[in-house]
């Protein structure tokens, strides 16, 4: 029987608590991170009884998003108020990339957006 491996660096830890917090299932983290469901259930209970508040909703919202076609104008508009690449990828199943690609020309060519007067 194979054993799968553990989360050896701090990287894999901060992603798996990421994952969590928003919301992803121990199947689909285990899958993304190469470990065992075991672990992702042990460390979903340590944060919950850390008092980590865990999004549960937010598959239907981006599901709902995505079935109205408002994705697009979504991840621009927090990409505006200051959300990272990183999170807006993760929160929408994308890659850095095609975030970086939606918002490029947002905020009159700049590819980051610091000015809030767009808003």
């Amino acid at each position: 029987m194979d054993k799968q491996p553990t989360l050896k660096t701090l990287v894999d830890t901060h992603r798996l608590r990421r994952l969590i917090i928003c919301g992803h299932s121990n199947a689909e983290i285990a899958a993304l991170l190469h470990c065992s469901e075991k672990t992702v259930s042990r460390r979903r209970t340590e944060l919950v009884g850390e008092g980590v508040q865990i999004d549960t909703d937010w598959h239907a919202t981006v599901r709902i998003l995505r079935s109205t076609g408002l994705v697009r104008e979504t991840i621009i508009y927090m990409r505006i108020r200051g959300a990272s690449l990183g999170r807006i990828a993760d929160l929408f199943c994308m890659d850095r990339q095609a975030v970086f690609n939606i918002t490029k020309n947002i905020t009159g060519g700049r590819a980051v957006a610091t000015n809030r007067q767009y808003l």
